[in-house]
Order: C-alpha cells, then structure tokens, then sequence
C-alpha cells in the first residue's frame, strides 16, 4: 500500500499558511504570517520549501513572500481550506496514483479509520464500476476519491445510500458550475444521456461490527473529449461560458458537503427527502427499459423506487417486480 503523501500535521501547517498568502496579492512577511496562523517562523519556513517543491509558485522579495501560482492538484491543504463539514473529509489521504481508491478506502477502514475519511488520488491504474468494468482514471482530469461511511442502517436499506450518492452529486455540479446533470438508476449521473460520472457502493460486514460501507465516486471534470469513450463526456464540455478549465477542488468540497447533509438525513423524520430528491433528478422512471442481471434480462416500465432504494417496474402483464441490483438499458 502507498503511503499517503501528506500529514495531517502537514496538512494544517500548510492550509493556515496558505490561507495567510491567499488573503493579499502583495508580499507578506513571516513575522505577519506567524502572527496570524500562530506558527513559528522555522516551521513556517519548512513549510513554505514543502509548498514550493509541491508546486505552489511562492517568491521572495525583501518584504517578505507572495504565492503567484497554485497548482492544480487535490492536495488536502487545498480541500480542507474552507470545508466546513462536520464528519465527511475531515481526515484525509492524498495519493498521486493508485490502483482503486476503493481498494485503499477499505484498507483503511480495515484499520479503524473513522466515518467519513476521504481517500482521494489524481489518478487511478485500475479504477473500476458495477459490474466489473473499468473507470478510465487518467492524471490530473477528474475526480477519482472514495469515502468511508459506517451506517447505523439494515442491510435491506443500504441501498440508499447509492441514491444519496448520486443525489449529492448532482446537487454540488449545479452548486459549483452552475450545470444541470441527471440521474440513471441506480448509480450513473448523466448529461444529454451520455455518462458524465459513476457510483460504486461497496459493503463490508465485519464481525460483531457495524457494516462498513465505501461510495466511491469518479467524475469527468476536465478530461478531454478525445479521451473519453464514444458514450461519454466531461463537465467541461459543459461549462458556461466556454470555460476551458474548472476547479475540481471546489466541486470536490461542494460534493462533501452535500454528501454529508443528505447522510445526516438518514434516520431522520426528513429521509424520504432523499427519495424525493432523487425522484425529481431521475430518467429512469416512467420508461419502458430492458433490465439485466446474473439471471434474467427483463423488459418493463419503471415505475418507483422503494424507500430501500430498489427500482420497481410493471412487466406488460401487470406483474410488480423489484430490483436491488441490475443494469438498466433504457427502450428509446
């Protein structure tokens, strides 16, 4: 397993210093940025030639410094700058590639990581979705991270936590980029009906313990058309204003955000909420679709969701069927 590439020491030395430099486009002394983050002025230095060597563009004059440029990268300095969630990315694990996020999400989980951690990379080798198949994870273009949710729910119930997921998601793309995407059960987040993003929910049931539950969640951001299958696109195809870049970091944070006050619902008088939400953002219901599972290929009507988060659909002789889990084709 690769270790992590920052501290969480680290991490808040490098958000209190950041948010120092970030605050004036003029230089700023060291004796103004100890003042104000409380730092002493050797680890505010180490601090600055770390920033340095990750890429943040900081010059020195006899003033003292200013920060010209920032990278566009997930640090969790840049994450947690701001991110005013109580529970979900309040820890934090940063790599530059991996084989799955989800993989390493369970490892930590494993280890007793708390509810809520964040395990997010620039790239992934071997990112994957339902069903076995692969998540094109190329470097620096999207969002690759998953989260360590530990549920005080039945096991019939998990299911709705995909359907938060995706919820969330959508709500933080028209929060942060002022974009409209749309939900495909169970677990695609669509635009014009090309496929945008993913939701992979995995459970694991340790013994004697609650279910722990990983989202994991990718989304085309900036990746180039180019590089994206036939039945794909990215947001920045998207963006207003003919935007040739978007902050992923932003719409990363809004995603926690919303994450977090839909999971907060759960158990709630207000959960049906969830439902609700994702009733109104779906294309699945009410179409004539063609599901397919280990066993059976069916064609029917989608016609609900129960409050497990199982997809109900009218076969053509009036018969009511429920599914927990499938692929759905959509009969246009």
């Amino acid at each position: 397993m690769n270790k992590a590439l920052h501290s969480c020491l680290g991490v808040a030395r490098e958000t209190a210093v950041l948010a120092v430099l970030k605050q004036t486009a003029t230089p700023t002394s060291l004796d103004k940025i100890s003042k104000a983050t409380g730092l002493p002025k050797a680890s505010i230095f180490s601090t600055i030639e770390h920033l340095k060597e990750l890429g943040y563009g900081i010059v020195s004059f006899h003033s003292g410094i200013r920060l010209e440029e920032t990278p566009d990268r997930l640090y969790p300095c840049e994450i947690a700058a701001g991110l005013d969630t109580k529970l979900i990315g309040r820890a934090i694990h940063y790599f530059e590639s991996v084989s799955s996020t989800m993989d390493y999400a369970f490892q930590y989980a494993n280890r007793g990581a708390p509810e809520g951690t964040l395990v997010v990379a620039e790239a992934q080798t071997k990112g994957r979705g339902r069903l076995g198949r692969t998540w094109y994870s190329p470097s620096y273009c999207g969002l690759y991270f998953s989260v360590i949710l530990r549920p005080k729910l039945k096991l019939e119930k998990l299911g709705i936590i995909t359907l938060l997921s995706g919820v969330s998601v959508c709500e933080a793309i028209k929060k942060a980029v002022d974009i409209s995407v749309a939900l495909k059960w169970p677990n695609d987040i669509l635009i014009d009906f090309k496929k945008v993003g993913g939701i992979l929910t995995e459970v694991h049931l340790p013994v004697q313990h609650m279910p722990v539950v990983v989202v994991g969640i990718g989304l085309n951001v900036n990746t180039p058309k180019s590089c994206l299958p036939s039945q794909a696109v990215s947001l920045r195809l998207f963006a207003k204003h003919n935007l040739k870049h978007l902050n992923r970091t932003l719409i990363l944070q809004e995603i926690l955000r919303c994450l977090e006050k839909n999971y907060f619902l759960l158990g709630s008088k207000k959960e049906n909420l969830i439902l609700e939400k994702w009733r109104t953002m779906n294309i699945t219901l009410g179409e004539q679709v063609r599901i397919k599972t280990h066993f059976d290929i069916l064609e029917a009507q989608a016609v609900d969701i129960d409050e497990d988060g199982g997809l109900l659909v009218r076969t053509a002789e009036g018969r009511l069927c429920k599914f927990v889990i499938g692929e759905i084709e959509m009969l246009r």
